[in-house]
């Protein structure tokens, strides 16, 4: 993938569209038919299905209380950033809303392509409060301003097999052998004596069967698009920081170093292939019955329990994230990656921008983003404190439903965040490179942070050190106002 230069979104600026002010009475005026943007057509930019599936589903009601028809533009996962950006450099204007990952804010939002949402948000409230903390801080947010508003709230739970964590003889060898009861892994140390326990081969004994097949401790996605988010997972709760406050990498330093040797010892107990894994690969490790654990994103922990998607219905159990245990205090930090997650926009291109604001605030409101998330299909997963108080209403109801949320609760309170700088996928690109490099043990873990750290100057460099480093001190901001990382 090509990068846009610093001068080439600099230069664009010139020819964005500036926000018009107008006066309104409180209501969107209504239409003679009763809806308030009849005739109105917006084209909304967003990855193809399943991604889709929950703003389909959604169309008729769009088009019943607003009156707006939508244009679905379905854009590929590997080519969606470039797109957008392209037809926002060159001003073609295909797009009136946008819904992408906010790792990209910082090249859509900071290069000035799209709108404030405050005098929208001001008018027509929608609960903005009850969005949790991360991800109106750190996604909806930029420079204290709203610009984008949730449409999946994406961050990482531990998942693991209840069944076998439980069965007493499994129990008893474990105990025998490290010393500790066997439970969902409190730390990551923790986390490598469970899955060097339960990697097995054919005709060893689990939970009292004789194996056919090898079995496996855990499941990992190690392949180059993600494996910057798995290093991440570790790198929060081992005090990892990206950068100082003047833009200097601390990314090679001994907690983040720390963070890729566990990386490593926990590489030998996957799967087969992990370099080549995705996350649809980890997902049905899980649910095919092949691996003890797993951490990754929400929608697995709704799939465990369809019978439709899983073979392990009812042996599926939920935990946060492992941490790291200070050795003084025998306190836990932990940190659970944000990763993905997707927002709405609205662009500056939009010709109907207050419209496009009601569409995405319907998206995004309490009673519709409830049955977005809470749908087996719609891959869309919580982001509001009430998706997590009231499982009543989720339409996928499923033993252990209140420990997937009480476990979602206790994640999102420690929520890590990507970068959100521009730039930041460059960033996370050479970061997941390097850290292939080390897993394969071609480098240390050491050199390949180091490596890291050179190229992230550079890119640091090429995009303009001023800039960077106010990006950078915005989002740094945030994750301090959020207890995410100490405040100096």
């Amino acid at each position: 993938m090509r990068w846009p230069t610093q001068s080439l979104l600099l230069s664009s600026l010139a020819a964005v569209i500036s926000l018009s002010s107008c006066s309104r009475t409180g209501q969107p005026e209504v239409h003679v038919d009763g809806r308030p943007y009849s005739g109105v057509t917006l084209n909304v930019g967003i990855e193809a299905a399943p991604v889709d599936i929950a703003l389909r589903n959604r169309l008729p009601r769009i088009r019943e209380e607003l009156g707006v028809e939508i244009q679905i533009v379905p854009l590929e996962y590997g080519t969606l950033f470039e797109k957008i950006l392209t037809d926002f450099i060159t001003g073609t204007g295909s797009f009136d809303i946008v819904v992408y990952f906010p790792r990209y804010n910082g090249d859509y939002i900071g290069a000035g392509f799209l709108r404030s949402l405050d005098e929208y948000v001001q008018e027509y409230p929608l609960d903005y409060l009850d969005i949790l903390p991360a991800f109106r801080k750190l996604y909806s947010e930029w420079d204290g301003r709203i610009y984008a508003l949730p449409y999946d709230g994406d961050y990482f739970l531990l998942y693991y097999r209840k069944d076998l964590f439980g069965h007493p003889e499994e129990r008893s060898d474990f105990k025998q052998r490290y010393g500790y009861d066997l439970g969902p892994p409190d730390t990551w140390d923790e986390w490598l004596d469970i899955a060097e326990f339960f990697t097995r081969k054919p005709g060893e004994t689990l939970a009292g069967e004789v194996l056919t097949d090898n079995f496996y401790g855990i499941s990992e996605y190690w392949g180059r698009a993600r494996a910057y988010a798995w290093f991440l997972n570790r790198f929060g709760s081992y005090s990892g920081l990206f950068f100082d406050e003047n833009m200097e990498p601390r990314i090679n330093s001994p907690g983040a170093v720390a963070a890729l040797e566990h990386c490593v010892q926990s590489f030998r107990y996957n799967t087969p292939g992990p370099l080549g894994h995705t996350w649809w690969n980890v997902r049905e490790d899980l649910l095919f019955g092949k691996v003890a654990m797993i951490f990754g994103w929400p929608d697995v922990g709704k799939a465990a329990h369809e019978p439709t998607q899983s073979k392990v219905v009812g042996k599926v159990g939920f935990a946060p994230s492992p941490g790291v245990r200070d050795p003084d205090t025998g306190a836990i930090r932990r940190a659970t990656a944000l990763v993905s997650g997707r927002v709405m926009a609205v662009s500056q291109s939009c010709q109907n921008p207050e419209a496009a604001y009601q569409v995405i605030r319907l998206m995004s409101s309490q009673d519709v983003s409830m049955t977005n998330i809470s749908e087996a299909n719609s891959h869309c997963d919580p982001f509001r404190l009430h998706h997590l108080d009231h499982p009543e209403l989720w339409k996928v109801r499923f033993d252990g439903l209140e420990e997937y949320l009480s476990a979602s609760r206790a994640a999102l309170d420690v929520g890590f965040p990507e970068l959100t700088i521009p730039g930041a996928e460059e960033y996370h690109d050479v970061l997941s490179r390097h850290v292939q490099e080390a897993l394969q043990r071609s480098i240390s873990p050491q050199q390949a942070l180091d490596g890291v750290a050179t190229e992230w100057r550079a890119i640091t460099r090429r995009r303009g050190l001023e800039a960077q480093r106010r990006a950078w001190k915005s989002q740094l901001s945030a994750m301090q106002q959020l207890n995410l990382v100490p405040s100096d």
